[in-house]
């Protein structure tokens, strides 16, 4: 499957770039499912450079879920995989003036 991951949001703190898989968006209703993928600037005490993340964002109630998340030791999701696997926690509220509410505002304008 093709990707178009697009840059949305960088944090600064934690030093991470936040991009977009336009290719994997599908809205159905208020709800948007998306491909993201997260690159870390250096890599997390386990050897963590990327993340892949399928995420579900629910457009009405400020919120997402994280639907299947898997690490990768190198940039751009390559490497060896660390990681993978289905969260257990639910939906997370989306906090105000936060990387999450920009992900948010950027996932339910253009879909």
């Amino acid at each position: 499957m093709a990707s178009d991951f697009r840059f949305v949001a960088r944090s600064e703190i934690e030093q991470v770039d936040y991009f977009i898989d336009h290719d994997s968006a599908i809205r159905s209703g208020q709800m948007v499912r998306v491909g993201r993928r997260l690159e870390r600037q250096t890599p997390c005490p386990n050897g963590v450079m990327s993340y892949s993340i399928e995420s579900e964002y629910d457009c009405t109630e400020r919120r997402y879920r994280d639907l299947f998340v898997a690490t990768y030791a190198r940039p751009g999701n390559r490497g060896i995989v660390i990681a993978e696997g289905a969260p257990t926690s639910g939906a997370k509220s989306i906090p105000p003036e936060s990387v999450a509410e920009e992900m948010w505002r950027y996932v339910c304008k253009q879909f």
